[in-house]
């Protein structure tokens, strides 16, 4: 069974649903990660123990980007749609709508909070955040 967790529009604004704001706080903080490169990243540290995001680390670099990449993740499920009326090019954004399964949710949303604290006491991402 899945739960709604965000909705909105890919490559603009993406609102999370009550109780799923860590997994945003990590989203952000992981985006940022792109200031100060791939090479700069231990990874082994903010993973270490959170064995649900171990696949993060193998994204596209800055990891979860874009929302659809949630679906990269075990217990996410993203569904995207393409807008209907694309008459104006580069105005119209796809629908998303990004699920988390009800059994894992718990642990997930434990794991990316503790992948936040991380980011947040990572000294390479201080000056960004």
């Amino acid at each position: 069974m899945w739960v709604l967790a965000a909705t909105g529009q890919l490559g603009d604004a993406v609102y999370w649903e009550p109780g799923f704001e860590a997994v945003e706080r990590a989203r952000r903080l992981l985006c940022l990660l792109g200031e100060i490169g791939q090479k700069k990243v231990d990874w082994s540290y903010l993973l270490q123990g959170l064995p649900n995001l171990g696949d993060i680390e193998t994204m596209s670099f800055p990891p979860l980007y874009t929302e659809d990449a949630f679906d990269e993740i075990d217990g996410f499920l993203t569904v995207t749609e393409e807008p209907e009326d694309d008459d104006r090019p580069g105005v119209s954004f796809s629908r998303i709508e990004v699920y988390i399964d009800r059994e894992n949710r718990e642990r997930l949303i434990e794991q990316f909070e503790t992948l936040s604290d991380r980011l947040e006491n990572f000294k390479p991402l201080g000056p960004y955040i």
